[in-house]
């Protein structure tokens, strides 16, 4: 396409040459130790600065004896004894009555222990009243005259309740083997069951037979239309590369040249060199030096 654009007229490619770089002068420094003064030194002058002693005594009189005098500390803060603040938190203590304490309660009083008295089976209130009645009297045991004595003589006393299980299984365990069938047995025999139907409603849908076509009416109204993307109006930028080779050394690989030690100068270098160069140039023994790629 030779036709010309705004863009292409506007901007034009323009071939910029650099500057030269202002490479400085390699100073040759002197040889030997520097001898001179410098300003710094000039006005930082070390002064002595002198030592301040300090002042003590000479010698430590002691006093012989123990110090009996009064200190200012011992007049200013005089020990008090403090007293005690009674508490208000009432006293329970435990008072020991001055009487002897009785051994006869209510208790002991209402419920007499009796000795040597034959115990009565199931008596009743009655005879309690008339065996305590000939009891305050002073009636024998034997002429004590009661209705349960007339009814239940003391020959026929009641025994233990017995119980109508007995104790002992009375199971006899026949001689003979049990026969496998039983009663039980032969009236509930096993039956094998069949699946129960589902009582579910049959499904309403009845699936054809024919297998269903890939397009439908909706396939064949709704159709996608698809449109190619829009043109974009953005200008083309074409790389115009230079018919002839780039040169392999520019402006920069040029002027930053890469530092190099003496055992990687050639001989033929050697001999524009100044002496200083060669000698700050040494190849150090313990360190490799590094090689870069240009």
């Amino acid at each position: 396409m030779e036709t010309t654009t705004t863009n292409r007229e506007a901007y034009k490619g323009l071939r910029v040459t650099p500057a030269s770089l202002i490479k400085p002068v390699n100073k040759s420094h002197g040889q030997g130790a520097f001898q001179g003064t410098t300003e710094n030194k000039d006005s930082y002058t070390p002064k002595p600065i002198e030592h301040v002693t300090a002042y003590r005594l000479k010698d430590n009189n002691i006093m012989s004896g123990t110090f009996q005098g009064s200190s200012g500390y011992s007049e200013n803060f005089v020990q008090r004894a403090v007293v005690k603040t009674k508490s208000f938190a009432p006293s329970y203590q435990y008072r020991k009555p001055s009487a002897k304490f009785s051994c006869e309660t209510t208790n002991k009083k209402d419920f007499v222990a009796y000795k040597d008295v034959k115990k009565l089976p199931h008596s009743t209130v009655n005879s309690q009243n008339n065996w305590l009645e000939a009891q305050k009297a002073g009636t024998p045991m034997a002429n004590a005259e009661s209705t349960y004595r007339h009814d239940f003589p003391d020959g026929n006393i009641v025994g233990d309740r017995v119980s109508f299980e007995p104790r002992i299984s009375t199971l006899k365990l026949g001689k003979e083997n049990i026969e496998m069938s039983t009663n039980y047995k032969d009236d509930f025999t096993f039956k094998t069951q069949s699946k129960l139907k589902s009582y579910a409603p049959l499904p309403t849908f009845i699936k054809p037979g024919v297998k269903m076509d890939s397009s439908t009416e909706s396939q064949e109204r709704f159709k996608g239309v698809f449109q190619p993307p829009p043109k974009s109006f953005r200008p083309l930028y074409e790389i115009n590369p230079n018919k002839p080779p780039m040169d392999t050394s520019t402006n920069y690989s040029s002027s930053f040249q890469r530092f190099q030690f003496v055992s990687d100068i050639p001989e033929s270098s050697k001999s524009g060199m100044l002496p200083e160069i060669v000698s700050s140039r040494k190849a150090s023994p313990t360190k490799k030096p590094a090689t870069a790629q240009e």
